[in-house]
């Protein structure tokens, strides 16, 4: 099989995962104890709490999301408490993003709340099928890992 084959099956293969994640995983979710937000915010507090403040500019290039758009959700989440401007030291014209304490304590009870949802939804599978997605989540965090965030946004 070419490169090119396994690339458009990768395509394929991540638009089939996605929507089977959310409705085989984390059906019947109580996310009560999570306030729930609009969905963009947790890619915004998860990606701020790994990559610490953050250009609004670059977070929205990263998140591709519209710059006016990326500002409303910032508006939003500062005025939830979940992240704060910070002035930038180099140049005053940027404006950088930091999640707050409020934020890591949000995305950590909502992580707890998806977990116990998964762990429910998962505990009917056998333990060989349970050991194989394991693994195979394993792999495919270690191979996403590899791919640079420099090209995201781009081209």
């Amino acid at each position: 099989m070419a490169v090119t084959d396994d690339l458009e099956n990768i395509g394929d293969n991540v638009f089939t995962l996605l929507p089977l994640f959310h409705k085989k995983l984390l059906r019947g979710g109580d996310y009560h104890s999570v306030k729930n937000p609009p969905i963009q915010q947790y890619p915004t507090l998860g990606r701020l709490s790994w990559q610490g403040p953050t250009p609004i500019s670059e977070l929205a290039r990263q998140l591709c999301i519209s710059k006016p758009n990326m500002t409303s959700l910032i508006d939003r989440l500062v005025a939830e408490g979940k992240v704060k401007r910070l002035p930038d030291n180099k140049d005053r014209r940027i404006v950088k993003i930091a999640i707050t304490e409020m934020g890591r304590n949000f995305m950590r009870g909502y992580k707890r709340a998806v977990k116990e949802v998964m762990k429910r939804n998962l505990s009917s599978m056998d333990e060989a099928d349970l050991k194989t997605l394991s693994v195979s989540l394993e792999n495919m965090k270690k191979i996403l890992s590899k791919i640079s965030d420099e090209g995201i946004g781009h081209g």
